[in-house]
């Protein structure tokens, strides 16, 4: 198994565990956080548009609203539904796999020339936005907990 099919085959527990969660907050849920901070619909689609934005090959071309016309520090309300960000999910699941399955292990080991504040290699890309998105999935577990929802099985 080479590093990038074993970090492919991790983002895919990753987004596993995130369609879970999205999956069992209710659609008043999505919407309703104890701080602004901590509305699901901001964190799920924040972690998402970061992650959509790590896998760019020109992050200068990326808008955090071109999907969706709004951005994840806008007014909840306006935030997508979970049905929306699952289908986004789906493809940033989809493109990471392609991308990350592209790449052979001397690639991961290039210098990091597009976001270098990720670390020093294209791995640290990787990791660091694996860790980003662990880092809000902890929040939405917990929300789910918050509200009363079954916790999230660890992939």
């Amino acid at each position: 198994m080479s590093l990038s099919n074993g970090l492919a085959a991790q983002a895919e527990r990753q987004w596993t565990m995130f369609r879970m969660t999205i999956g069992r907050l209710t659609d008043e849920q999505w919407y309703a956080g104890e701080h602004p901070g901590l509305v699901p619909a901001r964190i799920a689609f924040h972690a998402l548009q970061w992650a959509d934005f790590y896998i760019q090959s020109d992050p200068s071309a990326f808008d955090t609203k071109a999907r969706f016309g709004v951005d994840a520090n806008d007014d909840p309300a306006t935030l997508p539904s979970r049905a929306a960000l699952r289908t986004y999910l789906d493809d940033i699941a989809a493109r990471t796999d392609t991308h990350l399955r592209s790449l052979d292990d001397a690639a991961l080991l290039e210098e990091e020339t597009l976001f270098p504040w990720c670390g020093a290699i294209v791995m640290e890309r990787v990791l660091y936005t694996f860790r980003h998105t662990t880092y809000h999935l902890g929040e939405l577990s917990y929300a789910l907990r918050v509200h009363g929802a079954k916790a999230t099985e660890w992939k």
